[in-house]
C-alpha cells in the first residue's frame, strides 16, 4: 500500500483519507469494496514491476495511457477493473503485439 501512499489509495478506493493509514497500522482491514481493488492494484503494480521497476511502475499507472484511450491505468482500474488495464501492460510489454 505504500507505493501510491494513502491519499491515492483512497481515491482508488472510495474511501476517507485516514481509512488506508488504519490498514497498514492494522487497525482495520479494507471492506468488501476496497478489498478488490486492493488486490487488483497490487496485482498489476507486481506485473508493472517486473517489466519496468519500482519507479517506471508507479509512473505508468499514473500516466495517461494510449492502450486505455489516454485514460490513467490508474483510473482504468477503478472504472473498468485489472482486465483492460493488463491487456494494456501485455500490449506495452509486447510493443503493440498484444
Amino acid at each position: 500500500m505504500d507505493a501510491f501512499g494513502g491519499q491515492a489509495l483512497a481515491i482508488l478506493t472510495g474511501v476517507s483519507a485516514s481509512q488506508p493509514t488504519r490498514w497498514s497500522a492494522g487497525d482495520e482491514r479494507p471492506g468488501a469494496t476496497a478489498a478488490p481493488l486492493l488486490i487488483d492494484l497490487e496485482h498489476v503494480l507486481a506485473k508493472a514491476r517486473l517489466v519496468w521497476g519500482e519507479q517506471a511502475a508507479q509512473q505508468w499507472l499514473v500516466s495517461a495511457n494510449s492502450y486505455l484511450g489516454g485514460a490513467r491505468p490508474l483510473d482504468a482500474l477503478r472504472v473498468h477493473g485489472s482486465s483492460a488495464v493488463l491487456d494494456a501492460l501485455d500490449g506495452e510489454m509486447w510493443g503493440g503485439a498484444a
